[in-house]
């Protein structure tokens, strides 16, 4: 809630991760769901804007390619994972996302690395279509040593009809990290 200029702000955001683990199955299998939603869209006619928009968006959360940014937007995502070992987890999604306000464009997640903010697809705001695309994504991670991470990932992002009018095309996608924690 608050005020930009001169009009009121009435968003909102939430995110969910839930799961349960099979602690006494050989690789210890994890079935979850992900459940996200922040709103968009304005009441032209009473002065309020509904579009959320994060100040540091960590896209990695819903779309690892940085499709898209979390404003404007419902998502479902079952998952599975398992541990094969102490150190080694493999994990599979595949997300539904969704526009919540088909008024409001669909947003992209910073256009690089450690940029600020957002930018939209600002036809999208124009064109019809609530669905923002599906993804596909596999992601393995290995703690090397309790201070050392390494992460490997490939994903598929299919545009919805809004994106794909737009010019948005199937995206493939490979990401791999090392992360040194101190």
């Amino acid at each position: 809630t608050g005020g930009y200029a001169g009009l009121r702000v009435d968003a909102f955001a939430f995110n969910t991760d839930t799961g349960y683990t099979f602690h006494g199955l050989p690789w210890k299998p994890r079935i979850g769901i992900h459940v996200d939603s922040a709103s968009g869209g304005a009441d032209r006619t009473g002065g309020t804007l509904h579009t959320y928009q994060p100040m540091y968006p960590n896209t990695q959360y819903y779309v690892p390619n940085n499709e898209f940014a979390p404003t404007n937007f419902y998502d479902i995502a079952p998952r599975i994972s398992v541990t094969p070992t102490a150190t080694v987890t493999a994990e599979y999604y595949y997300s539904w996302l969704w526009r919540y306000s088909e008024g409001d464009a669909i947003y992209i997640g910073a256009p690089w690395p450690g940029a600020q903010g957002q930018n939209n697809y600002a036809v999208t705001a124009l064109l019809p279509g609530r669905s923002i695309g599906r993804q596909s994504d596999f992601r393995v991670t290995w703690a090397i040593t309790p201070h050392l991470l390494a992460l490997g990932e490939i994903g598929i992002f299919y545009p919805g009809s809004a994106l794909r009018a737009a010019g948005s095309r199937v995206t493939t996608f490979l990401d791999t990290n090392l992360t040194f924690k101190f």
